[in-house]
């Protein structure tokens, strides 16, 4: 804000002289900081976007070694309860592997008499319990402006048995990344591409194209943002 209202003093400054070089060259210098400002603000929300998604990679692989932890105890307690009738320092143990669990996704522990263990998801979502194999799946991926899960998107989806599940999971660090991958971080970088592409065109408009992107180009904000020349524009402004 600060930025964009130098911007607007320097202009007033130079409607009473408009010959002046000095004041041309302050009202360049003040538009190169608000356009760096902007790429600068955009690149921040980016690198968040993609520290999102790294953890969301990291919690899915810490969630899939819990499951197999748990499943691993679980079977340790069933063996011992069959011959003894107790395993309660395992069952502590377990529990205490069930807690780690929940802080990356929440569940719910179903335990049986038998010392079986039943883990059931916020949403209801039954979690396998195998030693061999990952319950969860997922991929790293670079993100940029334009990267959105879903059909077409170019984000890797988490899946349960081949099922994408992205949209399903609550509770814990796993869907916080994800919210914060898929809906925080993506409405602030709208905001600021919105901003950014409205003071390009509002200035080309008045006839004066102050602000575009490397080749010149100011962004129509007629149109819908999503797929447009608009997406990622905080990140491309630079005075013309």
């Amino acid at each position: 804000g600060d930025l964009v209202a130098g911007l607007r003093t320097g202009f007033e400054e130079l409607a009473a002289d408009p010959a002046q070089s000095g004041l041309q060259g302050a009202i360049v210098v003040a538009a190169q900081d608000l356009a760096g400002r902007l790429n600068e603000v955009s690149g921040t929300v980016a690198a968040a976007r993609q520290r999102a998604q790294d953890s969301v990679v990291n919690e899915v692989a810490a969630i899939n070694a819990g499951l197999r932890d748990i499943a691993g105890l679980t079977l340790r307690i069933k063996e011992q309860i069959a011959l003894t009738g107790e395993a309660a320092a395992l069952e502590d143990e377990r529990d205490t592997a069930i807690a780690a669990l929940s802080d990356s996704l929440e569940v719910k522990a179903l335990k049986r008499e038998d010392g079986g263990l039943v883990l059931v998801a916020r949403n209801g979502l039954v979690l396998p319990l195998d030693q061999k194999s990952d319950a969860f799946a997922t991929s790293n991926a670079a993100l940029d402006a334009t990267s959105y899960h879903g059909s077409g998107g170019t984000i890797p989806a988490i899946t349960l048995a081949g099922q994408d599940v992205t949209g399903m999971l609550l509770g814990g660090r796993l869907a916080e990344a994800v919210a914060l991958r898929d809906q925080t971080l993506p409405r602030y970088q709208a905001e600021l591409d919105l901003a950014a592409a409205t003071l390009a065109a509002r200035f080309d408009t008045q006839g004066l194209t102050l602000f575009t992107d490397a080749a010149g180009a100011v962004p129509d904000t007629a149109v819908a943002y999503a797929g447009s020349a608009m997406v990622g524009f905080a990140g491309r402004i630079r005075v013309n």
